[in-house]
């Protein structure tokens, strides 16, 4: 039997910064910030995929962020 329920499951938010920026996911991967509280890029899925741990996909592009060992968030499809 097969299920129309997605596998993952998790909440939709917005991700704020101290300085008042909201994080934002472009279409093409671009992570930014935006002071702009009401952008479709904002909205970010916060799926649980571990003790103390979630997986940060953007709802528009369907990538998800990545952190580098610098610092430095990127987008990525896995």
């Amino acid at each position: 039997m097969e299920s129309k329920e997605p596998q993952l499951k998790g909440i939709v938010t917005r991700l704020f910064s101290q300085q008042g920026y909201f994080l934002q996911m472009h279409p093409d991967g671009t992570i930014d910030g935006t002071k702009d509280e009401n952008s479709d890029y904002t909205l970010f899925n916060l799926i649980p995929v571990g003790l103390r741990v979630v997986a940060i996909q953007g709802v528009k592009a369907s990538l998800y962020v990545a952190m580098n060992g610098e610092g430095y968030l990127y987008s990525s499809d896995v």
